[in-house]
């Protein structure tokens, strides 16, 4: 029976082989950007349960308000002395923060 193989896995093979032929070819840009989002895709995918635990508590603390009614809410000050729902937005934020961040190269 073979194992069965997991979109992280095969992520970090993807970016350890362009990595490996990086040179002084002409498209050593494309590759950096594609090694960039596969790393994106994996601290994504390794951040699945934060990301929802951040979602969760948002919607608790906003009364489980619609993207654009909360959005909305916001902008008009709905929310503007409220600390429970901007700890949750700033962890969501930083968690974000985390995903997007460019590594640094292995």
């Amino acid at each position: 029976m073979l194992d069965k193989c997991q979109g992280q896995n095969l992520l970090e093979i993807a970016r350890e082989s362009l990595q490996a032929t990086l040179g002084a070819h002409n498209k050593k840009l494309t590759n950096l950007m594609v090694i960039n989002a596969i790393g994106i895709v994996e601290r994504e995918i390794a951040s699945q349960e934060q990301l929802a635990f951040c979602s969760e508590n948002i919607g608790k603390a906003s009364g489980n308000l619609a993207k654009s009614d909360l959005c909305s809410r916001i902008r008009s000050g709905h929310f503007d002395d409220d600390s429970r729902l901007y700890d949750a937005l700033l962890d969501c934020a930083k968690l974000n923060a985390r995903i997007f961040k460019p590594g640094s190269s292995k």
